[in-house]
């Protein structure tokens, strides 16, 4: 599960990013598909997420207070919190496994 977790992390956000960047690529040329892209991109990083919080969830070693944290991250950071989890979090959540 951690390999399948992982790919998913990783090609999750990446297609969510280069989604959304499309999606201000449209707007700027003033394309009408740019909604349906936005949309694409909010349910792509959706799944990015659900697959954290399932990875944080199911972690042993982390008290409940710093789940609720790590979640009440993703709520008011949505932008931010997927590139600090990934790249500076992830490593402790995945290396207490």
């Amino acid at each position: 599960m951690k390999i399948i977790s992982e790919f998913l992390l990783k090609k999750s956000l990446l297609l969510a990013v280069c989604n959304l960047i499309i999606a201000v690529l449209f707007k700027i040329n003033n394309n009408g598909d740019a909604e349906l892209s936005v949309i694409a991109g909010a349910v792509i990083l959706l799944v990015f997420t659900i697959t954290a919080l399932y990875e944080i969830y199911t972690c042993l070693f982390i008290n409940r207070t710093q789940k609720i944290t790590l979640t009440a991250g993703f709520i008011l950071l949505p932008g931010a919190m997927p590139f600090i989890y990934l790249f500076l979090l992830r490593k402790n959540i995945v290396a207490i496994k």
